[in-house]
């Protein structure tokens, strides 16, 4: 089966790329996505949100495209950008 894409038996099924040092390397490479604006929260409150990362098929190289998106409260927000 080397070098084909396992099909996950659960979609919903969590993925956990770490960057930890005491993991495994991974091709994956620590990323920052600064948000626009700051989010006033209190205590107690939530942010919820997700993240979706996406090949760039566009460009040449290792070109991925995330989109952010997030809420607090009754507002929504989100950021697109592409680690390059």
């Amino acid at each position: 089966m080397s070098g084909q894409k396992r099909k996950r038996d659960d979609p919903i099924e969590a993925i956990v790329l770490s960057t930890a040092p005491d993991k495994p390397p991974t091709h994956w490479e620590q990323m920052v996505v600064y948000l626009n604006n700051p989010i006033d929260v209190e205590q107690g409150h939530q942010i919820e949100g997700s993240v979706t990362l996406t090949p760039n098929q566009e460009e040449d190289g290792p070109n991925v495209h995330i989109r952010l998106e997030y809420k607090s409260g009754h507002r929504s927000f989100v950021r697109e950008a592409v680690m390059r």
